[in-house]
C-alpha cells in the first residue's frame, strides 16, 4: 500500500495542532544591532506554548527573565508582549558591555532555545588622558601628536592643519602609514599606534617656523557622530628682522616715521637704537616707541618709532634690534636730509602748437551773381598759416579765362605754400594745372565764409 508522505505530515501537524503536544519558535534566528544607548529588542515568539514556561539567560547563562517577570536586579531589562506568542526581551540604554549572545529557552524535555546575537555600535570617542595637548618644541626638533581614540566598530582618524590666518580652509594632509611625506616645507609621518587603530600618531620632522599652528584629528567610524580633537604647536625659532627701507630722507623740522618687522617666537626685547645709543623712555620727548602686533596668533610684529620735529642732530643710523631665549638679530637703515638733495631743474620748452586758421580777402565787382564775368577785377589771397600762403594775381578775365580752360597772361605770379614768392613762367599746360588748384581753394574758402563749413 502506498503511503502520501506529504499528507501524512500534514494530518500529523493538524492532530499536533488539535491537542497542543509541542510548542515551537515560529521566528528564526536572527542578529540584533543597536547604537550604544538605544534600546534592544530582542524577538521571541512561540507556538503552542501550553502550561510550559520561557526564560531567558544572557551569554554567562544568567537567568535574566522567568516568563514576564525580571529575575535578574537590572531595572533596564524588562519583557514586553505585543502579541500573546510574544516574549520580547527589551534592554534599554544598551551598553558596550550589553553585546554578546542571548538565549530565549522553553522548559521542554529536552529544553528548546533559540539565540539571538547582539551587536552594539559605540560612536568614536577621543580619550583626552591619552591624547596630546598643546606642543611647544625648537626649529629642528621632531613633534609627535597623538590622537588616541575608542569606538565600535575601530575609528580611522584624519589629521588636517588649520590655517594660521583662520580666513582659508583647512588642509587635509594625505598621508601614507611608515612613510614621509613632504607637504609645503613639512614634513609627516603617520604612525598606528595600537592594533587596528588607524592614524593615531601624526609625526612632524625637523619642525620649522612654517609647521606652527593648530593641528586637528577627526575620527569615525561610520557611526554618528565624528569627534574631533584641536592641539596647537608652538615653534621656537630666534628673531628675524626686516626694515622696509633702508633709506628715508626727510626736511628739518618735520615728523617721520621708521618702522621694522619682526618675526620670532617667543618675542623678546625690541628696541631701536641710534648711531649705537639705545632710545628709551628718557627720550620720550623726541622719540615715541610702539609696539604692533599682528592678527591672530601671528609671530609678525611690527616695531615703529616716531621722530618729532627732526633737526641736524636726528639725521645718520638707526638699528632695529630684537633678542629672545633663541638669539639675536638686527638691521640698520639712515635717515638723511632730503633737503640736501640737489635739485636739477627741466630746460626742455613746452612745444606749441599752431592751429593754422584760414584767411580769405575778396575785393569783387558785380557781386558773387551778377554779370556774365564774376571774376572781374578780382585780387584773391588765401592764407593756411605761416609759411603756406597762395596768391593769384593777373588781369580782370586771367581767372575766367583758366576756369573756361582760355589762353593765360603769362605774367601771373604765385606764392608757393610751405615756401616764398616765386615769378612763374611757364606754358599753358603748367598754367592750367595752377588755376584748378587756386580756383578749388578760393571756393572752399567762399563756403568756409558763407555757409559755415569747416576749414580743412
Amino acid at each position: 500500500m502506498d503511503v502520501n508522505i506529504p499528507v501524512l505530515l500534514c494530518m500529523l501537524g493538524c492532530f499536533v495542532g488539535v491537542f497542543g503536544v509541542e510548542p515551537s519558535f515560529d521566528v528564526p534566528v536572527i542578529n540584533v544591532t543597536v547604537r550604544e544607548g538605544d534600546i534592544a529588542i530582542l524577538p521571541c515568539s512561540v507556538d503552542y506554548l501550553g502550561e510550559h514556561k520561557v526564560v531567558w539567560t544572557d551569554q554567562w547563562s544568567t537567568l535574566l527573565t522567568l516568563d514576564d517577570r525580571r529575575i535578574i536586579d537590572d531595572p533596564r531589562i524588562s519583557i514586553e508582549r505585543p502579541y500573546t506568542r510574544d516574549w520580547n526581551l527589551h534592554i534599554r540604554k544598551t551598553a558596550y558591555s550589553d553585546r554578546g549572545k542571548y538565549t530565549c529557552q522553553i522548559n521542554t524535555n529536552p529544553i528548546k532555545t533559540k539565540t539571538v546575537v547582539l551587536f552594539v555600535l559605540v560612536p568614536s570617542k577621543i580619550v583626552n588622558e591619552r591624547s596630546s595637548q598643546d606642543q611647544t618644541v625648537r626649529e629642528g626638533e621632531t613633534v609627535t601628536l597623538v590622537c588616541n581614540v575608542t569606538g565600535e566598530p575601530t575609528p580611522e582618524v584624519t589629521w588636517y592643519k588649520l590655517p594660521n590666518d583662520g580666513l582659508s580652509v583647512k588642509e587635509r594632509l594625505d598621508l601614507d602609514f611608515g612613510s614621509k611625506t613632504l607637504i609645503g616645507s613639512c614634513a609627516y609621518t603617520l604612525e598606528q599606534k595600537g592594533i587596528g587603530t588607524a592614524g593615531e600618531v601624526l609625526m612632524i620632522h625637523n619642525v620649522s617656523r612654517y609647521c606652527d599652528g593648530i593641528y586637528e584629528c577627526v575620527a569615525y567610524n561610520n557611526v554618528d557622530p565624528a569627534v574631533t580633537r584641536q592641539i596647537k604647536v608652538y615653534v621656537e625659532f630666534q628673531p628675524e628682522v626686516k626694515l622696509p627701507n633702508k633709506r628715508m630722507g626727510q626736511f628739518p623740522g618735520r615728523e617721520t616715521i621708521l618702522d621694522c618687522e619682526i618675526n620670532a617666537y617667543p618675542h623678546g626685547i625690541t628696541r631701536w637704537q641710534k648711531d649705537g645709543r639705545y632710545i628709551g623712555q628718557t627720550d620720550s620727548d623726541k622719540y615715541h616707541v610702539e609696539l604692533y602686533s599682528g592678527s591672530g596668533d601671528s609671530t609678525l610684529k611690527t616695531l615703529s618709532l616716531r621722530v618729532r620735529n627732526v633737526q641736524a642732530e636726528d639725521f645718520g643710523e638707526y638699528t632695529c634690534y630684537a633678542e629672545n631665549v633663541i638669539g639675536t638679530d638686527s638691521e640698520d637703515m639712515i635717515l638723511y636730509d632730503y633737503s640736501q638733495i640737489p635739485r636739477h631743474k627741466n630746460t626742455t620748452s613746452r612745444p606749441v602748437l599752431i592751429h593754422p586758421t584760414p584767411k580769405i580777402h575778396t575785393s569783387m565787382s558785380g557781386g558773387i551773381f551778377g554779370g556774365q564775368n564774376p571774376w572781374s577785377g578780382t585780387d584773391v589771397v588765401i592764407t593756411r598759416g605761416p609759411g603756406r600762403n597762395f596768391a593769384g594775381t593777373g588781369s580782370s578775365n586771367n581767372l575766367q579765362r583758366e576756369h573756361s580752360y582760355g589762353s593765360h597772361d603769362s605774367t601771373n605770379k604765385a606764392i608757393i605754400p610751405g615756401g616764398g614768392s616765386e615769378a612763374l613762367s611757364t606754358n599753358a599746360k603748367a598754367t592750367k594745372s595752377y588755376s584748378y588748384s587756386a580756383l578749388v581753394y578760393v571756393i572752399i574758402g567762399l563756403m568756409t565764409s558763407f555757409i559755415g563749413i569747416p576749414s580743412l
